[in-house]
């Protein structure tokens, strides 16, 4: 609760998250688990939604306001086929 600073929920996602944002038009929380390998999709009143995989160690997210979220991961090592990528989440 921003006004009173109480803590409301607590949500165990998976390991490491790094970063997370909430997509404006569907309220919906993304959270990039680091070394999960993958983003989590919670809904505004916390209810794990979706788990996806996007490569290895994804670190940064944000939106475009219409529904889409980006994320960008890194490289896990010279060997990893999901290294340095862009992907594209589209909620509906």
């Amino acid at each position: 609760d921003t006004a009173s600073g109480e803590t409301l929920r607590q949500v165990n996602l998976g390991a490491n998250p790094l970063n997370a944002l909430v997509e404006p038009k569907t309220g919906n929380v993304f959270v990039a688990l680091r070394a999960g390998h993958a983003v989590v999709v919670m809904s505004p009143d916390g209810e794990v939604i979706a788990n996806l995989k996007t490569g290895s160690t994804p670190n940064h997210l944000t939106h475009d306001g219409k529904g889409q979220v980006f994320v960008v991961n890194k490289s896990a090592g010279k060997d990893d086929p999901t290294a340095n990528r862009l992907s594209r989440i589209s909620s509906k």
